[in-house]
């Protein structure tokens, strides 16, 4: 099923794939299948998770800190993946 699911991602972003430069992972890591199709290219990659091994430790339960190290410019890709289920009450958690 995995690799349905990465081959459908990789069909859905191929007309995007050269103005693809930031990337944002959450709740991943550099070895999932989908983040594989941007190796080799020239692409910033940040992770952001619940551990701190990540580049930005968020807690999505919490309100969002200013101080996160978060790109300001944004991202032209965010991948979120495991998250769910980390989340106690969807409903207060937030993300901007």
């Amino acid at each position: 099923m995995r690799d349905y699911v990465v081959e459908q991602f990789r069909s859905a972003i191929a007309p995007y794939i050269n103005s693809i430069a930031n990337i944002a992972i959450v709740g991943g890591s550099l070895n999932d299948p989908e983040i594989q199709t941007f190796f080799g290219k020239s692409v910033s990659i940040q992770t952001i998770g619940i551990d701190e091994t990540n580049d930005v430790f968020m807690d999505l339960n919490l309100p969002i800190s200013p101080t996160l190290n978060i790109k300001s410019e944004g991202y032209d890709l965010i991948l979120c993946s495991q998250v769910l289920e980390h989340l106690f009450d969807i409903k207060q958690s937030r993300s901007e």
